[in-house]
């Protein structure tokens, strides 16, 4: 195969698996590379702790925000009105750092604990049922029991 055909179906592969994660594909992100021996470089890290990007990860899973809650975001509050399914990727002490499944893809969306609940049966049974198409693999989408993902993927 091609080398330049087979960047191609490395990036699909990419992207394909961050849809199935609940996040934007990586072809749609930009991304910052610095050196850690620059002089900002702890200033860089101080923000990234603060994001929960550095340092306290923990395993992705679904969860849902209550209807009504805060879902903080850079550019203000953009929380819902009804419970909604969320993505959450990593923690702070008080939130979890994570987006929405639906929507306008924001990322880096901070959710206060409490205002967070674990899928409920008929919620894990939905999201069982549930597959995503693209480019001629199908991915189902499977979550355990609590709502840790499980990768499957057939070719059509």
């Amino acid at each position: 195969m091609e080398q330049r055909a087979q960047l191609g179906v490395i990036g699909a592969t990419i992207d394909s698996r961050r849809i199935n994660a609940g996040k934007a594909p990586a072809s749609n992100n930009s991304y910052i590379v610095i050196n850690t021996d620059e002089p900002y470089t702890p200033q860089i890290v101080e923000i990234l702790k603060r994001y929960g990007h550095w340092g306290r990860a923990m395993k992705p899973r679904y969860m849902i925000l209550k209807g009504g809650s805060p879902a903080i975001h850079k550019l203000g509050d953009i929380g819902r009105e009804q419970d909604d399914l969320i993505y959450v990727k990593s923690e702070t002490p008080d939130h979890f750092i994570g987006n929405f499944v639906e929507g306008f893809g924001f990322t880096d969306v901070a959710f206060k604990k409490n205002d967070c609940r674990s899928l409920n049966p008929g919620e894990i049974e939905e999201l069982n049922n549930s597959v995503i198409r693209l480019g001629g693999i199908r991915y189902r989408m499977r979550v355990d029991p609590e709502g840790y993902p499980i990768e499957e993927k057939s070719h059509e």
